[in-house]
């Protein structure tokens, strides 16, 4: 009955809508007929119809005209441009508050990081990381350190790239 050639997707889909539907006949039976011995035969005549339904496609996976390959040649999967773009903006959104939450932690409060990436591809690629520092306060305890290291590596705690990717402006 079911899975003789064609879609092997589409045998099954049909299949379970069989099951369901008879099911669905069942419980309208049921409700439609009086208590009693009529209503007992209707629900025993329709628990029979719903194994038979159930087992009809064992005929056809016992003679061999079914396979697995089937199922999933016919499925196709297409990447979603307008995900993998908010999934990748939502990354760049949660490096730069990290980043300038942990330059904060470091003493340089008001530093604007962005992030130049290409956020339409869905390997991600981090092309460059731009800190600006000159409206930025630094801490008098930072006097004798070297702002580029510290902000250097506030950087490479947060995101892997070369430290050669990664520009200060002040």
């Amino acid at each position: 009955m079911f899975f003789k050639g064609g879609d092997n997707v589409s045998s099954i889909s049909s299949w379970v809508l069989s099951i369901a539907g008879v099911c669905v006949l069942s419980v309208v039976a049921d409700l439609i007929l009086p208590e009693g011995k009529t209503n007992h035969v209707i629900k025993n005549v329709f628990s029979y119809v719903v194994i038979l339904v159930a087992i009809s496609p064992i005929p056809s996976l016992i003679n061999g005209n079914w396979s697995l390959d089937g199922l999933f040649s016919s499925v196709e999967f297409e990447i979603q441009d307008e995900y993998i773009y908010n999934l990748n903006q939502a990354k760049l959104d949660g490096w730069v508050s990290s980043i300038e939450v942990g330059l904060e932690e470091k003493g340089i409060v008001g530093a604007v990081v962005s992030i130049s990436a290409n956020i339409f591809e869905q390997d991600m690629q981090i092309e460059a990381v731009y800190v600006d520092l000159y409206n930025a306060v630094i801490s008098s305890n930072l006097q004798n350190t070297n702002i580029q290291t510290e902000v250097v590596g506030v950087v490479l705690e947060f995101i892997n790239i070369d430290k050669s990717k990664v520009t200060i402006y002040e």
